[in-house]
């Protein structure tokens, strides 16, 4: 069951992976992902399935030229069917035995996601 949670504050997109600073802006975020995941030998390569449930809330001001704009959000977000196998590695660890000879080495998965989007959407809004 993975359970992930943060909460952002500053003027940065808290959604920008290179956190570009943005004069005059405030954002704040507590964001969380909950999920349940399984693990399973599949073709005698380790697999993983996964659902994972976003939620949280996000706000954010900015201040352009004397104006000053605000939005903010806040409930579920969609949710995303996970799928993750094993291409090119050791086999499936299927029981105890197998967990005591494992050697790691090398090894290249295939990660496939899929968000089902089930909300309102607004199209004037970003």
């Amino acid at each position: 069951m993975p359970l992930i949670f943060e909460s952002i504050s500053g003027n940065t997109n808290p959604f920008d992976p290179a956190h570009t600073v943005t004069p005059g802006a405030n954002f704040d975020a507590t964001v969380a992902i909950a999920g349940y995941a399984r693990t399973f030998a599949l073709f005698d390569r380790a697999a993983m399935a996964a659902i994972l449930l976003p939620m949280g809330r996000i706000s954010g001001d900015v201040s352009v030229a004397g104006n000053t704009f605000s939005q903010s959000a806040s409930g579920f977000g969609d949710p995303m069917l996970e799928f993750n196998i094993n291409v090119i590695g050791p086999p499936a660890q299927k029981n105890i035995p197998d967990v005591l000879r494992y050697e790691p080495g090398f090894s290249v998965d295939l990660l496939a996601d899929l968000a089902l989007p089930i909300g309102e959407y607004n199209t004037t809004n970003l």
